[in-house]
């Protein structure tokens, strides 16, 4: 039974409990032996008069039992060697019987006496004495303990309860009252040991599960590792503990390590450590000093660096593969960028070659005396080569913001310069389908600001080219206003450009401003177009940092799409402020709203230029009197209807009789003429009239002797007849092209200016005409045989050069690659300046202006 008890799990517990165990109770049981053996031999000679055999043979057995026990504890690492469980069961056999004889004997004694009280109550202190010492001694093994306690007390409290009497009764009490506490102390000590061992076992499983190879040494000599470390080293804990730590390192190594073992540092140091095999492998280590058992030693941490390395080996080979792969993607596809760039200017070239003569050509033919079905022919022609270069810029547009390679060029600039130029590039094919174009500018606005001129021109002219295109009659609105301030000289506005064509509906805005997508895959067959000039628009802007969107509902007509950009104040007078620096002279103006939707327009244009104006209807202005007041400046505005000769009688009645402006419903409609209207009273204004127009006709009717300024000047006509006044008839012109059309197309051109022009076919020709002549200036086309038009420029130059020349002559690149990298390329040759094919008659004639201000008349 005793052996059962001994080898059931719940006395040993874990292996490595029952050594912790074992080695307390063998340390506690040398004490408590020897102590036993001295009050052993004390009992014996004190009992030498009285005793007997049985007395005498019952003290020696107490005495034999604690020698043998201190044996046990002596001889406790050999046997625990051979067999672990064997000492455990032999000294709890042993100990059990030590508590036995102990009973026995002071019972044995306590009938010699005859159980007296007072030799009862001396035998029962002895014994709990050496019962007391228990559970300190024994407490490592609870069962063993309690047993030790029940056989010391349990048969001697028999003993007096059997010797019944009041004093014996008590003695038997106080026995039976004893055990139980000195059972509750032995239950108290070995939770106690328990918990003790379980925080110890909490550090040692934290201390042997850590991933990092952990060593405790003092002064280099190894007192304790953990698992890592001999699953890292390959070295047992009895193998190292003892050894010094120079025998984990190279001697390569060993000055780092010295000087690391002579301060605390966390942060890593890379060395090299040997493993039992004798490799040589990297390691990351840290180390610190602390208190270990009262002893300041030193704790080393260490991780292997093997995988590491060779997981940074293998990414280093990867990244280096990757590198190596994206090099010969990146080079593929800088040569893809490349053919791409020179198939597209290539095409464009050859595109807008024949395209530069169609509409030159058509712009020739538009000035000369033409019948109005001719005109129409002439102007059908010419909007379809705007349309086919209009399409080549989107295309080419989308190709550098597909690539990146677009920029923003920043200028100051007039936004009614703006808007009114682009209306006047689009109005004539608005006029084309009766529909009206008309823009507003707010008045409030900075007369200058700084952006992307040529960019947010193409922005609106983008929008409103799909707004005609889209609207079948009807009006489109220009609109520009202020959003709000954003800085001190800094303003965000809105463009505008509402239609009342084909309602648009809100879902599609998610697709409509991606490349090649319209709103509905019928659009591109009945209107035509690529779908990307909404993309374009919407990259421009992005770039700008602004927002484009639109308004629409695709159950009701019209569509208004806005864009919002950031620009910066250049100059804060407001717009209105410039014009109302006029002086009317006390003039005021009616307007005639009665069918006139442009009247608010007007009367807000008016009220800004600080002119009284009065809206009345048209029969409020018949009921006048002949002697009603009217001032000698006074205006009438007026849109033409049915009432018009009516409302002139009654303004030619009056006592002093208005200028009436007449804005006509229609562009081509022609001019109302009656008789009863008296000499320049009445004048008549296109229905696509501008801020600048209305102003400019303001002065020319209310102040005719008035000097207009350039910002305020009526831009068609003035243009137009300026364009036909200029004479260069002193100046020489070399023309360096190769294509037949466009040389006969721009020898009619430069003519006309009464020019003295001389056309060679490549820049080997070039050369050799400017050697052998003076001239003013040089159109040079780029793409060329023999020699191209740089490098005759370059020849031009260095020639230039080598004869001292103190003022070249200009050379401007006349040609048909458009791409940033041709201009650039131009520059660097020497050329001073840059048209592009088709060529806009306007730009030539700046140019022209330009560089022979000295031969024009």
């Amino acid at each position: 039974m005793w052996s059962k008890i001994f080898q059931s799990k719940k006395f040993n517990g874990t292996p490595a409990f029952r050594a912790e165990l074992n080695e307390s109770l063998r340390t506690r049981g040398i004490s408590s032996s020897r102590g036993q053996i001295i009050l052993g031999i004390l009992c014996y000679l004190s009992a030498l008069s009285f005793a007997d055999a049985i007395h005498t043979t019952l003290i020696a057995g107490t005495i034999v039992m604690n020698g043998s026990r201190l044996i046990l504890c002596v001889r406790y690492a050999e046997m625990t060697k051979k067999e672990p469980f064997r000492w455990l069961k032999v000294f709890g056999w042993v100990t059990w019987f030590t508590s036995l004889f102990w009973s026995m004997a002071t019972i044995y004694s306590l009938s010699i006496f005859h159980g007296t009280p007072e030799v009862g109550f001396i035998a029962l202190l002895a014994l709990s004495g050496v019962i007391t010492s228990v559970p300190m001694a024994l407490s490592p093994e609870k069962f063993l303990a309690k047993a030790y306690v029940f056989t010391g007390l349990i048969p001697l409290g028999i003993f007096f309860l059997l010797n019944s009497s009041s004093h014996n009764l008590i003695t038997a009490v106080i026995a039976f009252a004893f055990t139980p506490f000195l059972i509750y102390q032995v239950n108290l000590q070995s939770r106690q040991i328990l918990e003790i061992y379980a925080r110890r076992e909490q550090y040692k499983s934290l201390f042997h599960a850590t991933m990092e190879s952990i060593i405790v040494h003092d002064n280099g000599i190894i007192v304790e590792v953990n698992s890592a470390f001999e699953a890292s080293f390959g070295y047992k804990a009895s193998e190292i503990i003892g050894k010094h730590i120079a025998m984990l390192l190279p001697p390569e190594d060993h000055p780092t390590m010295r000087i690391a073992m002579s301060k605390d540092y966390d942060t890593p140091l890379e060395v090299r450590g040997v493993r039992k095999s004798g490799e040589v492998f990297p390691m990351e280590t840290r180390g610190r000093f602390f208190d270990y058992g009262g002893k300041m030693m030193r704790l080393v941490c260490s991780q292997d660096l093997t995988s590491r390395k060779k997981a940074e080996e293998v990414l280093t080979v990867q990244l280096q593969h990757e590198k190596a792969l994206m090099d010969i993607r990146e080079k593929s596809m800088i040569e893809t960028s490349k053919a791409k760039s020179l198939f597209l200017a290539n095409m464009s070239h050859e595109i807008r070659t024949p395209l530069h003569a169609v509409i030159s050509i058509s712009d020739l033919l538009a000035e000369m005396d033409l019948s109005e079905k001719a005109m129409r022919y002439v102007r059908t022609l010419k909007d379809s080569g705007a349309s086919l270069l209009a399409l080549i810029n989107d295309i080419l547009d989308y190709s550098k913001i597909d690539s990146g390679n677009i920029d923003l060029e920043y200028v100051d600039f007039s936004l009614v310069n703006l808007i009114e130029s682009q209306a006047d590039l689009m109005v004539s094919r608005a006029e084309l389908k009766n529909l009206r174009l008309t823009t507003y500018v707010d008045p409030t606005l900075p007369v200058a600001v700084s952006g992307d001129f040529g960019r947010l021109g193409q922005i609106l002219a983008n929008l409103i080219s799909n707004a005609i295109k889209f609207t079948n009659n009807g009006e489109i609105k220009v609109r520009c206003a202020l959003v709000k301030k954003l800085a001190e000289q800094k303003i965000l506005i809105r463009f505008e450009v509402e239609d009342s064509g084909t309602g648009l509906s809100q879902d599609k805005k998610a697709q409509l401003f991606k490349p090649f997508v319209q709103a509905d895959s019928s659009t591109a067959r009945r209107y035509g177009g690529t779908g990307l000039g909404l993309s374009i628009c919407h990259s421009l802007v992005t770039l700008m940092g602004g927002e484009i969107s639109y308004r629409g509902n695709g159950d009701k007509p019209g569509t208004t799409f806005w864009f919002d950009v950031p620009v910066d104040v250049i100059n804060p007078e407001s717009i209105s402020f410039q014009f109302a620096k006029t002086d009317w002279h006390q003039a005021d103006a009616i307007i005639i709203e009665d069918g006139f939707l442009a009247a608010p327009t007007f009367e807000r244009y008016l009220k800004s230029w600080n002119m009284p104006v009065t809206r009345m209807t048209a029969a409020d202005f018949k009921s006048q009197k002949p002697d009603s007041p009217s001032k000698a400046r006074g205006l009438l505005i007026v849109q033409e209807c049915d009432e018009l000769d009516e409302i002139i009688k009654t303004n030619t009645w009056l006592t002093r009789p208005r200028h009436i402006l007449v804005v006509n419903r229609r562009a081509d409609q022609e001019n109302h003429v009656t008789s009863s209207s008296p000499p320049n009273i009445v004048k008549y204004l296109s229905p696509n009239i501008r801020q600048s127009d209305l102003y400019n006709a303001l002065l020319n009717t209310v102040l005719i002797s008035h000097n207009l300024s350039d910002l305020t000047q009526s831009r068609t006509a003035l243009k137009t007849e300026k364009q036909n006044e200029i004479r260069f008839p002193k100046s020489r012109v070399l023309v360096a092209e190769d294509n037949s059309t466009n040389q006969f197309v721009i020898r009619a051109i430069l003519q006309k200016f009464e020019m003295n022009v001389q056309v060679v076919n490549n820049g080997a020709e070039a050369v050799n005409a400017y050697q052998n002549g003076d001239y003013d200036l040089i159109l040079m086309d780029v793409q060329m045989p023999e020699m191209d038009g740089c490098q005759a420029t370059e020849k031009i130059r260095e020639l230039e050069a080598n004869k001292k020349i103190e003022k070249p002559v200009p050379i401007v690149a006349l040609t048909a690659n458009v791409l940033q990298e041709d201009r650039d390329a131009c520059t660097k040759a020497g050329m001073n300046d840059f048209l592009s094919k088709p060529v806009k008659k306007d730009l030539l004639i700046n140019v022209l202006e330009r560089y022979l201000s000295d031969k024009m008349e």
